[in-house]
């Protein structure tokens, strides 16, 4: 399955020790895949592992420079951290690489609020609203100062996931060969789509 199902665990949530070993031993593997390393991202932030978290968003950024949800997600740590300049800088840059998510502004507002600058918080917090306003009523209502509901972290999305289920690798082609050596024998693969015209 190639991660997938533990990429989509630890993108809907779940994290634990197995579930992080898993994917730990995937980016030997594959050390820059920008997907592993924000699923790795989400679980050890989730785990309080915030020092650890920074290095793969980090690492992430750099695999994937304009993915804006690696930034994003490495401004929720310097937000955690208490550097909240440096959260204000990732959000900015995740917001100008991808103008329509919610989480970069809500993020962005409450790292004005921790500056205490009311203003663009309310400001940005006003565009995260118009854009998802049940997003940004869930995480208003729960606020708390749990490091993990301070700011909203970015998954991995869904297209990004079914790009991995659909992409070629040579265990699938050796399967479908495989496949096609019991159905039709004689006709070499390359040549099943004129065969069965």
């Amino acid at each position: 399955d190639q991660g997938i199902l533990d990429i989509v665990r630890a993108n809907t949530g779940v994290f634990n020790e197995e579930l992080h070993r898993k994917l730990i031993a995937m980016q030997k593997n594959e050390p820059q895949d920008p997907d592993i390393l924000q699923a790795i991202g989400l679980i050890e932030k989730r785990m309080g592992k915030f020092m650890e978290a920074e290095q793969r968003f980090l690492q992430a950024v750099k695999s994937e420079p304009h993915a804006s949800a690696a930034f994003n997600n490495l401004g929720n740590i310097y937000l955690i951290s208490n550097r909240t300049n440096e959260a204000v800088e990732a959000y900015q840059k995740a917001i100008k690489l991808e103008p329509a998510k919610t989480e970069s502004y809500y993020n962005l507002g409450q790292a004005y609020l921790l500056n205490l600058l009311l203003n663009e918080a309310e400001s940005e917090f006003r565009r995260a609203h118009e854009l998802r306003p049940q997003l940004t009523s869930f995480y208003t209502s729960i606020s708390s100062r749990n490091p993990n509901r301070i700011a909203i972290d970015q998954t991995i999305e869904l297209s990004r996931i079914w790009k991995r289920v659909f992409a070629a690798t040579p265990e699938r082609d050796k399967l479908a060969e495989a496949f096609w050596q019991v159905l039709w024998g004689r006709v070499p693969l390359k040549y099943g789509e004129g065969a069965a015209a």
